[in-house]
Formats: C-alpha cells, sequence, structure tokens
C-alpha cells in the first residue's frame, strides 16, 4: 500500500532559539510512533515515541534546517524548518 504525507503548519512562527516540537499523525489523526525524523545533511535523528511526538533540542536546528520525515509504509517527506510547532499528516494516495 502506498501512502504520501502531507504538511499542516500549525499557528506558530519560527525563532532560532526554540526547539521544535512535532506530532505525526495519519489521516485518521491517530499517532505514528516509531517515525524517523533526521536533519539533512547530517547523522542527526530523531524518532517519534508512542504518542507520535518528537521534540528537537534548539542546539541541533537553524532557519535553514530541512528535516526529513521516514516511516515504514509512508512515503519520504522533506519539510523547510519554517515553524516550532509541526503537525506531520500522513495520507493514503
Amino acid at each position: 500500500m502506498l501512502f504520501c504525507l502531507s504538511l499542516s503548519v500549525l499557528n506558530a512562527e519560527f525563532k532560532s532559539n526554540q526547539s521544535i516540537f512535532m506530532i505525526v499523525m495519519d489521516e485518521n489523526n491517530e499517532t505514528i510512533s516509531g517515525a524517523k525524523i533526521r536533519i539533512e545533511n547530517t547523522n542527526i535523528e530523531f524518532y517519534t515515541n508512542v504518542s507520535g511526538e518528537c521534540l528537537i533540542p534548539v542546539e541541533y536546528i537553524n532557519k535553514n534546517s530541512v528535516l526529513i520525515i521516514e516511516s515504514i509504509s509512508y512515503q519520504t517527506k522533506k519539510i523547510d524548518v519554517n515553524s516550532n510547532l509541526l503537525k506531520i499528516n500522513l495520507l493514503n494516495r
């Protein structure tokens, strides 16, 4: 089964002095645990917890960072960091 990712950015403006809080969910708003979030061009990786949440500490990011989100059975997605609070919805193709 093929899936794709769609990004919804919640009401938050990027500030480089803050960590990024992410929630990864499916199209039914059920959380996705174990999704890998990697900062592009680095070996730095984070994983969502059982609640689909992930906190990326401020020392690992800047306003030009690109996050790569991967999960089994879902298509890889790249996201430019432009918010401190991100909700990622995984949608059926």
